[in-house]
């Protein structure tokens, strides 16, 4: 399946409203998603198929904010059918390289510390642990901080089962 990824405009609101609720269970609103799409920092970018018989809407999305120099990773999102193709991937990079063109060198996430296939996509794309939220999520699980600056590199990091074993700054406390 062929794509192509663009600068999202505020009219891709609506079409990133189903993505978010097949992606998420418990997907930003319309309301959410157009009140990000609106602000001045935010920079967000969606995938599209370039097959002409696919109607699917868009395949995914990502968003980031800009603050004081920096960048906070918001959401990303690929629809469940399309995931494992280079999708979230392609995006990202492509978040990150026009951050850079920005003269924006250090981006942060947060991932919730049981998503093992999230967390290995961020390390292979140079994030590295700096900071851990105590039960942060609703189901108390906790949030794993990852920072990502230009001169990191992917280092293909492997993930172990347990974040308190890999010396994340305030894990196992």
């Amino acid at each position: 399946m062929g794509f192509a990824v663009r600068i999202a405009r505020t009219l891709d609101g609506a079409a990133i409203a189903p993505l978010e609720a097949a992606a998420f269970a418990q997907p930003w609103s319309p309301r959410a998603i157009a009140g990000t799409l609106g602000q001045d920092s935010t920079r967000a970018w969606v995938a599209s198929s370039i097959a002409p018989e696919s109607a699917s809407g868009l395949l995914g999305w990502v968003a980031l904010r800009l603050l004081a120099g920096e960048a906070e990773l918001l959401r990303i999102a690929t629809r469940p059918e399309a995931r494992r193709r280079g999708i979230a991937r392609a995006l990202l990079r492509a978040g990150l390289r026009d951050l850079e063109r920005e003269g924006i060198n250090v981006c942060h996430l947060e991932v919730a510390s049981n998503n093992d296939a999230a967390i290995c996509f961020y390390n292979e794309l140079g994030f590295v642990p700096t900071g851990c939220r105590r039960r942060y999520y609703p189901d108390h699980t906790d949030a794993l901080l990852l920072t990502r600056t230009r001169c990191q590199t992917p280092t293909g990091a492997t993930h172990l089962d347990s974040h308190s074993e890999r010396g994340y700054p305030g894990a196992g406390q």
